[in-house]
C-alpha cells in the first residue's frame, strides 16, 4: 500500500518539473505549491485533523493562496 502511495508522490514530482519547464520557475513552482490545499482537504474530511473554527480558517487561507494562483495564472 506505500508502494502506491511512493508512485503517485513520483508521478507528482515529475508533472511539478514540467510545470515549471514550460511556465517558468515564477509561475509554474508556486502554482505547484498549491498541492497544500489539497492535503489540507484529506486532512480535514478523510483523517478528521482539525474540526471548529479552524475550519473557517483553513478555508479563508485556501482563498488566499488560490487567488494567488489564479494572479499568476493570468498576470504571470
Amino acid at each position: 500500500m506505500i508502494s502506491i502511495f511512493f508512485f503517485f508522490f513520483s508521478i507528482g514530482n515529475v508533472c511539478s518539473l514540467y510545470a515549471t519547464l514550460y511556465l517558468g520557475s515564477t509561475v509554474g513552482y508556486p502554482l505547484t505549491q498549491t498541492c497544500i490545499v489539497v492535503a489540507g482537504l484529506w486532512g480535514i474530511f478523510y483523517f478528521k485533523e482539525i474540526s471548529g473554527p479552524a475550519i473557517g480558517i483553513y478555508i479563508l487561507s485556501s482563498l488566499v493562496v488560490l487567488g494567488g494562483a489564479a494572479m499568476l495564472t493570468l498576470f504571470g
